[in-house]
This record gives structure tokens, sequence and C-alpha cells, in this order.
């Protein structure tokens, strides 16, 4: 039962019901399906089952307000007690025992009210038994339901909380099945009676606390997460979400940690992401719509890191490739340093990117452009270095995006060739075409290599254990990026 509580808690986690939007300068927008929250619904019916069975309905003895009894005929030979019901003088009823031997799954209805929230409409039937005296006893299907209105507040730190706004029990049928010909109407009507006021007094009762526990788990849902070694995320709802009639739109926030600190440097939002109604995928239960601002803080809080500054040197390169990280190679594209280093020396290059990478939206892909600053040293004997060259660099990037794991997975490729100019130079006169390849191939053999590796591990999305996203698809469009999935409950 707990597992599916955290399945429910997911969806409880976005269902904040309001008129209208706060002001927020988000980037990213949730937006629940109907028919996600129908399935999270279902995973509440078990736990719904399992506690109505539980339920222990009391004995209760009723007087008659008149003599007669409450059985059939005015003669009983077997002293008064037949079929679980005992008559005392003709004017008192009393059950010996009632047992409830059947709940059926409940169903379970979810209607979402536009600019108000969810509506919960439970319905189930129950079987019945009063424990036989001597000749058997009277069996009973009895009907009980309850319409639940959800609201959720937050706390002031964006986390969610889940109040049960209203609540009312339904009666439904109730049919006797075995023993009807034993009882009189008054009996009948006693009997039913005790039986509805039990679960009227009981259903709510049972799913306000099914759906109250939720809040031990929704205090995980905003808990930070772990992006890399050094950059940590963590989502917060800053307002409540736009409710319609097939889905709820709830924009969010999130706020990184960058070495334990938190990054205050982001772009500011420019406009609050709004998707259109027809955004991803239509028959998905969930889309997830990001802006450019999105991804551009991302990127920020990445950059932040040095995943864009390295080192290349003939460490960091392969075996076979060490020996090109040398004077004579690069004298091959600039003659002058032949005679600056008659001797062969190795090389390094330093890239530093010292701003954040600029991004825009495009059908299909991501764009990033990097403007980084690349330095070539001679790496003389012991530890003197010399700096020959600084190169600005304009790099055009393209990310693609995918799901895995419950995680925003980005992957890098060179967009266009990078281009050079040269800011310094103590080598003397040097065409930068003649440097285009050389350059480039360290780029695309250690920049984009490490930047990658490091994107892999992915950005966590707003979830809970127990519930996996699936058939995932993907969609860029030049004003937003949305992610289209299913959901799936396990164990």
């Amino acid at each position: 039962m707990m597992a599916k509580e955290w399945c429910l808690a997911f969806f409880v986690a976005l269902f904040f019901a309001t008129e209208a939007r706060a002001p927020c300068t988000c980037g990213s927008v949730l937006r629940i399906k109907k028919q996600a929250m129908e399935y999270a619904a279902q995973t509440q019916r078990r736990p719904l089952q399992e506690a109505l069975q539980m339920l222990h309905i009391p004995d209760f003895t009723r007087e008659t307000q008149g003599g007669g009894g409450f059985l059939s005929g005015s003669w009983n030979p077997l002293g008064g007690i037949i079929r679980g019901l005992e008559t005392v003088g003709g004017t008192v009823l009393k059950i010996l025992g009632i047992d409830i031997k059947k709940v059926q799954l409940p169903e379970m209805k979810v209607t979402l009210q536009h600019g108000v929230g969810i509506k919960v409409d439970i319905e189930t039937a129950i079987d019945i038994k009063l424990r036989a005296i001597l000749l058997g006893g009277v069996e009973i299907k009895v009907g009980a339901g309850a319409t639940a209105d959800l609201e959720i507040t937050k706390t002031s730190k964006g986390q969610p909380i889940l109040t049960i706004k209203a609540c009312k029990s339904i009666e439904g049928d109730f049919n006797v099945i075995v023993g009807k010909n034993e009882l009189i109407p008054d009996a009948f009507r006693l009997i039913r009676n005790h039986i509805h006021a039990f679960f009227a007094d009981k259903m709510c009762l049972i799913v306000s606390n099914i759906f109250l526990r939720i809040n031990v788990h929704l205090e995980r849902f905003g808990e930070p997460v772990r992006t890399n070694e050094q950059v940590g995320l963590q989502y917060t709802m800053p307002s409540p979400p736009v409710v319609t009639e097939q889905y709820m739109d709830m924009s969010m926030n999130v706020d990184y940690q960058v070495k334990g600190e938190t990054y205050e440097h982001f772009k500011v939002v420019s406009q609050t992401l709004e998707l259109p109604p027809n955004a991803g995928s239509s028959d998905a239960m969930v889309n997830m719509g990001f802006s450019a601002d999105y991804f551009s803080n991302f990127f920020a809080a990445m950059h932040s890191t040095g995943i864009f500054s390295m080192e290349v040197s003939r460490q960091t390169v392969s075996a076979a490739d060490a020996h090109l990280l040398s004077t004579d190679t690069l004298a091959l594209m600039i003659p002058q340093i032949k005679k600056m280093y008659p001797r062969n020396e190795p090389i390094k290059i330093l890239i530093a990117l010292s701003r954040a990478p600029v991004l825009s939206l495009e059908p299909g892909k991501i764009i990033l452009r990097l403007t980084p600053a690349l330095e070539i040293f001679a790496a003389l004997t012991g530890s003197q270095q010399k700096s020959l060259l600084v190169l600005n660099v304009d790099l055009l990037l393209a990310a693609t995006m995918d799901i895995s794991g419950g995680k925003l997975m980005l992957s890098l490729a060179m967009e266009r060739d990078i281009q050079l100019k040269v800011a310094t130079s103590n080598v003397g006169p040097c065409q930068v075409s003649n440097l285009q390849g050389y350059i480039s191939s360290y780029f695309d053999s250690v920049f984009m290599v490490n930047a990658n590796f490091e994107l892999k591990k992915g950005v966590d999305l707003p979830s809970l254990p127990n519930v996996n996203l699936i058939n995932p698809v993907t969609a860029i469009q030049k004003e937003y990026a949305v992610v289209s999935c299913d959901l799936q409950y396990h164990e």
C-alpha cells in the first residue's frame, strides 16, 4: 500500500486548485492530463478495499414502538431465536454479530472542475452476513460511496500539502440476499439504517486517511537532487496551477546549488511559459514544457562548474595522438615556430569559457553559442611554459534531448565549423585558416567528449519513486521544447 501512495503522491503534488495564476517568472510547465489523474486514482483502489475489509460493524439492539416483534409470523417455536435475530417479548431486535465478507474493488472517478480543483467519486459494494444462530443468518449486499473535493496548498518552501476540502458519504443500494422472508419491514428498515449509518460515518474517514497519508510522501517531492558531483537542483511550486476540464498546467521554478551554494546568477526569465492546448502528444498522460530560459539557466549552472573549460595535453589525449601536441606539428601551420623552437617541444592547449552559453530554440534542436578563449603554450622542460598564441573561438553547438530513467538527457554536436580569430600572438603573423582543422580536431575529440560525458548524467525531472516515465516523445519548437510521456506504476 505504501508504494501505491507514492504513485498517487506524484500526481497529488501537482494538483493545486485555484481560480487564477499567481505572478511567476518560470521557465517550465508541467501539464497533467485527465487520463493521468484517472490512472493515479486506480492505484488507490486496493488500499481502499483493504481498509473497508478491515472494518468491524458493531452489534446493536433496537426496541419496537409497539408489540408484535420484528419477525414474520406471530409465533416462534425456537424460543424467539431465528436466523441471527432475537425477539424478547416481541419488542426487542438484537443483531448478535455482523461480518463483512467481501468488499468489491472500489470504482474511482476523477473529474477536473474548471478553475476550481479535483473531484473524486468512489463507489463500492460490500457483502455482509449476520452470523447465524441455530438456523443460519441474513446475507446483505450494500452499496457505499463517497465524493471528495481535494484542495492543495503549499508551504513557504514551495512544497505541496493536501487537504480534503469536502467529503460526502453516499448511500447505495441495500439488498437482502438470504433471509429476506424472515424479516418484516420494520426489521429490514432498522438493519438498513444501522448499516448505512455505520458506512456514512466511516467512508469519509477512510477516504480522508488514504489521501492525507500522502502528505508524508509529498514532503519528498521537493527534495534537492544531484545532477553531478557539483550541481544540485530543487523544483519548487511558486503558484497554484491553471485547471481546465482536460488538464492542469503547473509552472515550476528550479533552484540550483553549485558546490553547496545557491546559484544566483541566472538569466532573468523574460516571460512565464504557457503551453498551447495542442502542445506535445495529444494522447500522452503528461506533457512537460521547457522554455529557452530553462535551458539557459541549466547550462549557466553547469558552466559555473567548468564543464566548458579544460586543458588539452598529452595526458588527456590518446597515446596514438600525443605526438601531435608538439611545436613541430604546430610549425607546419605556423613556420615561425620552428625558428623559435628548433628542438621539438610538447605543447598544451587551454580552453576557457568566461561567459555562460547564449541559447535559443530552433525547430528540432537547441542552439548554444559559446565564445571561449583558446591559448596554446609551449610546455618547456621543468615547469616552464610560454604562451604562443591566444585565439578567440566562436563555437555553435546543437543540443538534442531525450528522456531516460526519469531524467532529461541532453547531447551536444557541432552545428557548424568553429570560427577562429587571433587575439594575441607571440609567434608573429599567422593565418587562422591554417589552424582550423588542427584546432577543430581537439574540439571534436576532447572538448565535445568531455562536455557530453557530464551532460549524459541527465537533469532530474519532477517525480517520485515507483513511477516511471515511459513512451517518451520529444519535440522542439521555436517557442518551447516539450516532452510527452505516459506513466507506469511499479511496486
